[in-house]
């Protein structure tokens, strides 16, 4: 039990101090199994880190998109200016490219459910 304390302890870099390696091995050893935990620390946060941008961009791309339905926008093109219709169409199409790459690229996306609908992109 005192060995996995040890190891948990210097797996987590928290290093109480309050129990020491004897052995020569375990001495040797310890400071790789410290480093390989900063280093899974560290992949997790930057893991995390690099997930919230996708998250947004889609969330930003729903939200525009719920707000062109409440508008009712695509029933009242005919009286809208076209050069503005051209600029939010090209708009929504960059926004859908820039989603569609950060889904290839982090398809680790697709498990990250929206509470709100408006949100996830299922607008009626």
């Amino acid at each position: 039990m005192e060995a996995v304390y040890i190891s948990t302890v210097t797996l987590s870099t928290l290093g109480y101090g309050d129990v020491v390696a004897n052995d020569p091995w375990v001495r040797v050893v310890s400071p790789f199994e410290a480093l390989t935990g900063f280093a899974l620390l560290t992949a997790a946060l930057t893991w995390f880190g690099q997930l919230y941008p996708p998250l947004s961009r889609r969330r930003t791309l729903a939200l525009e998109l719920k707000g062109l339905a409440d508008v009712d926008y695509a029933d009242n093109l005919a009286q809208i200016d076209p050069a503005s219709v051209s600029r939010v169409l090209d708009s929504v199409a960059s926004g859908i490219g820039t989603v569609r790459v950060d889904l290839i690229q982090h398809a680790e996306c697709f498990y990250f459910l929206e509470q709100d609908p408006g949100l996830s992109g299922l607008v009626k």
